[in-house]
């Protein structure tokens, strides 16, 4: 039910953008996710993230910006060496700052709110909780051509979840790399 209604919700927003003859743009990204959460990070480690996104002008250097990450890895317990999976999907909404300088390049900054979904499962038990949380990044982005960009970017998100055993921390830095498409400019 979560992902129709996420794509409902990004479909509008680029649609209303697209009317009102402001710049919609999407992006694809991948990179690298470190936690900061010691028990997260004992279990699983560092590794890859991926990420898309919709970004809507919705005035002179400012956007609206919409998306998701995935970060998702398998760990061992540290006793039992049992095999566990973990899916982290951080789907954010935010606002944004971008600032141009020279002919193709812009500096941006973003900030919002995050529902962050944790799942993680092990041979004989799974847990599944849902979050808000909080996320910001900073970055650069160059303008190959009128309707392609490439962007860099650092990114921090905040979270924490609590069960019935632990609290366990989300938070983490992510470095990622990725393409932007601007469909209407």
């Amino acid at each position: 039910m979560k992902q129709p209604a996420i794509l409902l919700t990004v479909s509008l927003l680029c649609f209303s953008g697209a009317l009102a003859g402001q710049e919609v743009s999407m992006g694809v990204e991948a990179g690298y996710f470190h936690p900061h959460g010691l028990d997260l990070r004992s279990i699983y480690g560092s590794g890859a993230q991926i990420g898309a996104d919709v970004s809507i002008q919705v005035a002179t250097d400012f956007f609206l910006l919409g998306g998701g990450r995935l970060f998702r890895k398998a760990g061992h317990l540290s006793f039992t060496r049992e095999t566990i999976n973990l899916s982290l999907l951080a789907n954010c909404l935010g606002l944004g700052y971008r600032k141009p300088f020279g002919r193709r390049w812009q500096l941006f900054a973003a900030g919002g709110v995050s529902l962050n979904m944790f799942r993680e499962s092990a041979p004989l038990a799974a847990a599944q909780k849902n979050r808000i949380g909080y996320w910001g990044q900073a970055g650069v982005s160059l303008r190959l051509l009128k309707w392609i960009a490439v962007e860099a970017k650092c990114l921090y998100q905040y979270c924490s979840m609590e069960f019935d055993y632990t609290e366990v921390d989300l938070s983490g830095l992510s470095a990622m790399v990725g393409i932007r498409f601007v469909v209407k400019d």
